[in-house]
């Protein structure tokens, strides 16, 4: 099978594709043979989910690479819990799966902090080494 993921410069509406009036930005484009016994559907469902987060979406969108893209979708697996449904059993287990949830959130929640704090460009760098040293003068004159 051959895959490509296009982001569309600007938004289309798809009339004979979709039922309803959506502008579209990004296609999934998958192609391959019908003998396979891979399940073509599946992995366009998959890609759905993966387009339903928010975190993804925003990364699909700022994305410059195929790079960039699978580390979108390694980071939305590091925050997924896959549950078989025949392993479903009670309330339970939903509510012990919650909280390793939300704890997930939280963890995602702050290496995004963190990654707004860093700095990215040499001159960002150079300043925040700066800031230290300054910080570090002043605390010495104290």
């Amino acid at each position: 099978p051959t895959m490509a993921f296009v982001r569309l410069q600007e938004a289309v509406e798809l009339d004979a594709v979709l039922e309803a009036p959506v502008p579209v930005r990004f296609l999934f484009v998958l192609l391959g043979p019908s003998s396979t016994h891979m399940d073509y559907h599946e992995i366009g469902r998959s890609i759905s989910t993966l387009m339903s987060d928010k975190q993804f979406h925003e990364a699909a969108y700022l994305a410059d690479d195929r790079h960039d893209l699978l580390n979108a979708i390694n980071e939305f697996l590091d925050c997924s819990v896959v549950l078989p449904p025949s392993e479903v059993q009670g309330e339970e287990l939903l509510r012990s799966v919650a909280h390793f949830q939300r704890e997930m959130l939280k963890k995602r929640m702050e290496q995004e902090r963190r990654l707004l704090l860093e700095p990215k460009s040499p001159e960002e760098k150079a300043l925040l080494k700066l800031k230290v040293v300054e910080d570090e003068a002043e605390e010495d004159d104290d």
